[in-house]
């Protein structure tokens, strides 16, 4: 597989959590990897992720603009959109 990454990622694994374009409900994941550019998560499989959406890594860290970039199964790749 190609990396297409344009920054470096470190392993994690952390509680995250996905907020709809609502705020009115959210998502919660399991956060793989994290870097300046994006994240790898995991999520339930059956579960929706809008295309685009606010994501908080950690508890203290204000919530950042992503989009989803692709999923496969219970795994996906976000990429953070500039503020």
């Amino acid at each position: 597989m190609d990396e297409r990454r344009t920054d470096t990622r470190r392993r994690s694994l952390l509680g995250s959590r996905i907020l709809f374009p609502d705020r009115l409900r959210s998502l919660d994941v399991v956060t793989r990897n994290l870097g300046p550019g994006g994240a790898g998560i995991e999520v339930d499989p059956m579960s929706d992720i809008p295309e685009h959406f606010a994501f908080k890594a950690k508890v203290d860290e204000p919530a950042r603009t992503a989009r989803l970039v692709w999923r496969r199964g219970g795994r996906a790749g976000i990429a953070f959109e500039a503020a």
